[in-house]
């Protein structure tokens, strides 16, 4: 069971997918007839280029609209240069692919939120800032988490993981929110914190997706702030 920390920051961050979910890797099936997915490494120097070819591949095609049900591996070898054979060296299936690439973006989020989660004090014009730099990273990332989402939708395995992910989150705001209002119990500041999260990722996937533009995120930032200052300051 994770631990809040001192600033109401969980020791383990549930947008880098680990901790919560360790020590099983998110997307990968293994070899038993009961289907679980694991959790992949993020990206470090070591990798081997060519994985990073047909992560990269991967990620535009899906940033310039391909739905991953209608992304083949045929479309993906060619757009990265190299052969099915080597594909499969690196992934045995596109959810493994999906999933190293939603670990690397969604890593990048907790870059973003820890500062103003571990500030107890922090004002509106601060939330606001996060939520300006939140909207626009999904909206840079946005073809990569609607494969995500795309697949946690009609994959059970995927969709627990999914929700896995976004509970951690809830869990994680849970502890700033009881540090900003002690008047709340435990069981309200964790259902408060569950609507933020579930609200930031329908939010976020709605109305700040591929084709969504800059009016698109700033109106987008500016609803969240708004909806989020009034539950954080009743």
């Amino acid at each position: 069971m994770t631990e809040r920390g001192t600033g109401g920051r969980l020791a383990n961050n549930p947008w880098t997918l680990t901790g919560r979910l360790a020590p099983h890797n998110l997307f990968r099936m293994n070899s038993s007839p009961t289907r679980t997915f694991t959790l992949p490494e993020a990206r470090n120097q070591g990798r081997d280029a060519t994985e990073l070819r047909i992560l990269d591949a991967t990620a535009e095609l899906l940033q310039s609209g391909a739905s991953l049900a209608g992304l083949s591996i045929g479309r993906i070898v060619e757009a990265a240069g190299v052969s099915r054979a080597t594909f499969y060296l690196h992934f045995p299936d596109k959810r493994e692919l999906v999933a190293r690439l939603a670990q690397e973006r969604l890593s990048e989020f907790g870059e973003i939120t820890d500062p103003f989660l571990e500030k107890r004090d922090a004002g509106r014009e601060e939330l606001a800032e996060v939520m300006r730099q939140l909207v626009a990273s999904w909206q840079l990332r946005a073809g990569v988490l609607a494969g995500l989402v795309e697949l946690a939708e009609y994959d059970e395995a995927a969709r627990e993981a999914w929700r896995s992910v976004v509970m951690g989150v809830a869990e994680m705001l849970a502890g700033a929110l009881h540090k900003r209002r002690p008047e709340l119990s435990d069981e309200q500041a964790q259902s408060l914190a569950e609507v933020v999260a579930w609200m930031g990722e329908r939010v976020c996937h709605q109305m700040t997706g591929i084709g969504s533009d800059e009016n698109d995120a700033r109106r987008t930032a500016e609803a969240m702030t708004d909806a989020i200052w009034r539950i954080v300051t009743p």
